[in-house]
């Protein structure tokens, strides 16, 4: 039995009346080592809106490059990555309440 996670997601951002001020995401159990996403510059300055977390979910997509495993495979191991980014940048914005 494999011990490893699918796919682990870390998220860092601060809002400041609405929009965000810094984002930073990292991923783990995909690529061969952890790395911190590229492209999240792109998104900072602006309002959160409903296109924010759909643009964080596709850098997951095009940056996860996961390896096949016996377990699952590699498109569910980046479609997992990118669920859990958005899920977890989701529940941040929205507040500790929001958090199950």
């Amino acid at each position: 039995a494999e011990g490893a996670a699918l796919a682990g997601v870390a998220v860092a951002l601060t809002l400041d009346d609405g929009g965000l001020t810094a984002l930073r995401l990292a991923l783990t159990g995909t690529n061969s080592r952890p790395f911190a996403l590229d492209g999240t510059d792109d998104l900072v300055d602006k309002p959160v809106s409903e296109d924010t977390l759909p643009q964080i979910e596709r850098l997951v997509q095009k940056q996860a490059q996961p390896m096949r495993t016996r377990i699952v495979s590699a498109q569910y191991r980046r479609l997992a990555a990118a669920g859990l980014a958005r899920k977890l940048s989701r529940q941040i914005v929205s507040g500790p309440d929001s958090v199950p």
